[in-house]
């Protein structure tokens, strides 16, 4: 936890295999009250259909108490062409950088 946030970092591959069990992780371990969750991707390898069904889940779970989900993920970042192919963007905050993403907006 950094104050009211809580940082998740992620690494190598998320799919099929180990989507769901890491998504039910990051929400039991956001308290209650949290601002956010910043999930950073920048160590991803590879997401699969799965793995990007799974953060939507998620965001709705930390939605429905009043937590915001937040992405990493660099301009270079290997995942970042197919997380805007499905426009992830549109339906949470992607950063670029992890101190970008702490904070809110504005």
């Amino acid at each position: 936890m950094r104050g009211n946030v809580l940082v998740a970092r992620m690494a190598g591959e998320i799919d099929l295999s180990n989507a769901e069990p890491l998504g039910v992780e990051i929400a039991d371990a956001t308290p209650p009250g949290a601002e956010r969750v910043v999930l950073d991707l920048t160590e991803v390898e590879h997401i699969d259909s799965y793995g990007i069904f799974v953060i939507h889940g998620l965001r709705q779970r930390l939605r429905e108490r009043e937590t915001t989900l937040v992405l990493v993920i660099p301009k270079d970042g290997r995942i970042r062409r197919a997380l805007e192919l499905v426009r992830i963007h549109e339906s949470m905050p992607v950063e670029e950088e992890l101190e970008d993403a702490l904070h809110p907006p504005g």
